[in-house]
């Protein structure tokens, strides 16, 4: 793994990359032409080959090195957050934050808007009586990935809003750039609570600095960012913190809930093994970096075993009431997703413990991971922020 991180080797490695995939363009299109060789029946012809050219580049990424993107303290929306109060470290994360050597820190988020644009003190200021905030954790497997992409769902938060005729929910958003993991042959660095910390952080900042009540906050997250959205919603419930309550709701987005890997067991009717040609995710399921990268100086069978990390996981010896007392949820997830069979059972175990009314849980049967943010996987992203909207509608309308 990430053999070629230097240049000139990186822009070779990417330029065979590039030639590989051309090459087989002619082979992958013949293969999506025809519908009983394609990985679902129902894809178009497009579609199959963006899957099989995603998954491609995907993998490269771990031979060249993830993509980065550098703090924009210039734009308009970044802001520095103070880490938390050492005392609000608690319980079970405490021995795994001591283990891990893990501390709070400070961190950054960015702020969008509708129609804001760059005026900063529009962007910054300080709540409004009931006014509802999207707090956006970015996805990227806890190795990648920026709070400041300008595709995310936190960049506009009008396409999680109503439609247009009605009340917009979100005036505003906030994303957090948490610290990203890694693990050996990288330089090893912030293994899990260290997210866990960040998102705290965040929230405190959102309530304390920034005015809003928690009531009003919805915790939304995508893949890893899921993860780590659901983590900080059972700690703030397990450890409470003066004025830092429960968020007023929850949005998983193809949430990562078994970083053991413990559906990949060899079951040919596991979606890890059904959906192996339908996903983009394959390397980084395969390899298990990500996995690694959090658990730091735990021993590797934590990712099995520990529900703070796989709270889907098939080997926890104790899963009720893991969810007890959380918000009103969503959860949505691609039919087509290597890791679909984990994200029902996540579905399971949520109702069991919170109550059908409590979750709200949309699997779109052709779609793939962290298909929201795909802008050409049509139609159902645009059906997934029909359902996120109404879902959002439905929820905020009492609150």
């Amino acid at each position: 793994m990430f053999e070629y991180t230097r240049q000139p080797l990186k822009a070779l490695y990417l330029v065979c990359v590039v030639l590989s995939v051309v090459a087989r363009l002619p082979l992958w299109t013949v293969k999506a032409l025809l519908p009983a060789t394609r990985p679902r029946k129902s894809w178009p012809v497009y579609r199959t080959i963006l899957v099989w050219s995603i998954d491609a580049f995907v993998a490269s990424w771990f031979k060249t090195g993830f993509p980065h993107e550098p703090l924009e303290e210039d734009d308009p929306g970044f802001v520095w957050i103070e880490p938390i109060h050492e005392e609000w470290i608690l319980g079970e994360i405490k021995d795994l934050a001591e283990t891990n050597g893990v501390e709070p820190v400070r961190v950054h988020g960015y702020w969008r808007g509708n129609g804001l644009g760059d005026d900063r003190s529009a962007l910054t200021r300080h709540a409004e009586p009931q006014e509802k905030i999207l707090y956006y954790l970015h996805g990227g497997g806890y190795v990648m990935g920026t709070a400041n992409g300008k595709t995310t769902l936190a960049s506009s938060p009008y396409s999680l809003s109503v439609p247009a005729h009605a009340p917009k929910i979100f005036k505003r958003s906030f994303a957090l750039g948490y610290r990203l993991s890694a693990a050996a042959p990288l330089e090893p660095k912030n293994p899990f609570p260290a997210s866990l910390f960040d998102a705290l952080a965040g929230y405190r900042y959102l309530v304390e600095d920034a005015g809003f009540q928690p009531k009003d906050i919805i915790v939304c997250g995508d893949s890893a960012g899921g993860h780590l959205a659901l983590v900080l919603t059972r700690y703030l419930i397990a450890y409470p913190i003066p004025k830092l309550d429960v968020p007023g709701g929850l949005m998983l987005m193809s949430p990562t809930s078994d970083w053991g890997r413990t559906y990949d067991n060899g079951n040919p009717k596991s979606s890890a093994v059904v959906h192996r040609n339908t996903d983009y995710v394959y390397e980084i399921v395969k390899n298990g970096y990500a996995g690694r990268s959090i658990a730091g100086s735990l021993p590797p069978e934590v990712l099995d075993t520990n529900s703070w990390f796989s709270p889907s996981s098939l080997h926890l010896k104790e899963t009720d009431g893991l969810f007890k007392g959380f918000p009103p949820t969503l959860i949505n997830c691609g039919g087509a997703e290597m890791a679909r069979d984990e994200k029902r059972t996540l579905r399971d175990r949520m109702i069991r413990d919170c109550g059908q009314d409590t979750v709200t849980y949309l699997e779109y049967e052709d779609a793939v991971h962290d298909f929201i943010l795909v802008t050409f996987f049509e139609p159902e992203r645009t059906r997934g922020l029909d359902d996120i909207r109404n879902w959002l509608q439905k929820i905020t309308a009492t609150k």
